[in-house]
């Protein structure tokens, strides 16, 4: 599944002006589906108010893994300049 994710993410986001909310954490362990939609509905609604109107003060993502290195018995992610809020503790993607 988590390469279907993936592959999700690079051709969703092949498109200008798109985006792709995570909801894995929505729903039970058996069902594909979020029981809980209003807070699915609530992702996607701070992601189209980002990417539609660019507002410095909407926070629509968290922070998104781009790359790590092995360094002896180590694994090293590089740290990222993001805001969070209490609104977004989850992750978007989008296509500017």
């Amino acid at each position: 599944l988590a390469v279907d994710r993936q592959t999700q993410i690079y051709e969703s986001l092949s498109v200008k002006n798109t985006g792709m909310v995570v909801a894995i954490d929505l729903g039970e362990w058996n069902d594909i589906h979020p029981d809980r939609k209003k807070d699915v509905g609530d992702r996607l609604a701070l992601l189209a108010e980002d990417i539609a109107y660019n507002e410095k003060n909407i926070v629509s993502s968290g922070p998104i893994y781009q790359s790590s290195v092995i360094n002896d018995n180590k694994i090293i992610i590089p740290t990222f300049d993001i805001k969070i809020s209490n609104e977004s503790r989850y992750v978007c993607y989008k296509n500017r």
